[in-house]
């Protein structure tokens, strides 16, 4: 029964790590498409590529927190 407990609470652990790398991720494409970082690109791929790489916060935790609307 410990097992058990044990395997579903890391499988929840890495599914909530899991989730906050996806919010952070789309956190970061939003705000610096906010701020209107890499307009000068026209291809839609290109454009998608360096949002995604674009460095907008000090920190992912910031991109947490304002995805999460906590800040």
């Amino acid at each position: 029964m410990k097992k058990i407990l044990v395997s579903t609470l890391v499988i929840l652990v890495l599914i909530i790590i899991y989730q906050a790398i996806q919010i952070i991720r789309l956190e970061r494409y939003h705000y610096a498409s906010q701020l209107g970082y890499c307009q000068e690109i026209e291809e839609l791929v290109e454009r998608g590529r360096c949002l995604n790489e674009t460095e907008t916060r000090t920190s992912p935790i910031y991109h947490l927190l304002y995805g999460l609307e906590l800040i």
